[in-house]
């Protein structure tokens, strides 16, 4: 099943979070992490969040996101992230993908 990292950002620091973006999009590659939306004026339509920038990268499991988020590859980004913005970051599950038909 599907799990998706979701990072809700208030950007402090413009240059500081393209130096973060570049350190930290090679990371996902060995998780099978794959972007699916990057949005800089992500519209909020209700709620109580209210982020400036919009991340949702999607990975094959929970097991691979969170084995993501604890390598030490990421880690060396985090620095880089809490000077470029303040972040709130969240694991959620996927839905499983629906079974196969079997119609003859």
């Amino acid at each position: 099943m599907p799990a998706y990292v979701i990072a809700y950002l208030d950007v402090i620091d413009p240059s500081a979070l393209e130096e973060y973006r570049r350190a930290v999009v090679p990371t996902f590659a060995r998780f099978g992490g794959k972007p699916l939306a990057v949005d800089w004026h992500c519209e909020v339509l209700d709620g109580l969040v209210h982020p400036r920038v919009v991340v949702i990268v999607v990975f094959e499991s929970l097991e691979h996101a969170r084995n993501w988020h604890e390598s030490a590859e990421h880690r060396q980004t985090i620095p880089l992230r809490q000077r470029a913005a303040h972040a709130s970051v969240v694991l959620a599950n996927g839905i499983p993908a629906p079974a196969p038909s079997h119609r003859a």
